[in-house]
């Protein structure tokens, strides 16, 4: 999933950790920024963006990094279907 796919409406999409993220999220053996460690942290796969950035990332502009953890692997976009 890169920039292109996310821009339109980031804030109502839903994110799960792949398998790699999952392992991230056990190991923090990558270097990610904090803040984006921190949202990978709280992606679940049934919450919009909005609202988990409503739990604590402020006023950040996160899309780039949250681009950053698709283009890693570490997220992916949950289907609408």
């Amino acid at each position: 999933m890169h920039a292109d796919v996310l821009a339109p409406n980031v804030d109502e999409a839903v994110f799960r950790r792949t398998d790699l993220g999952q392992r991230e999220v056990l190991a923090a053996s990558l270097p990610l920024e904090p803040v984006a460690r921190r949202f990978l942290a709280v992606v679940n796969g049934h919450t919009p963006v909005r609202v988990l950035l409503a739990l604590g990332f402020g006023g950040l502009d996160m899309q780039a990094h949250i681009e950053a953890l698709s283009r890693a692997g570490l997220i992916t976009l949950v289907s609408a279907d």
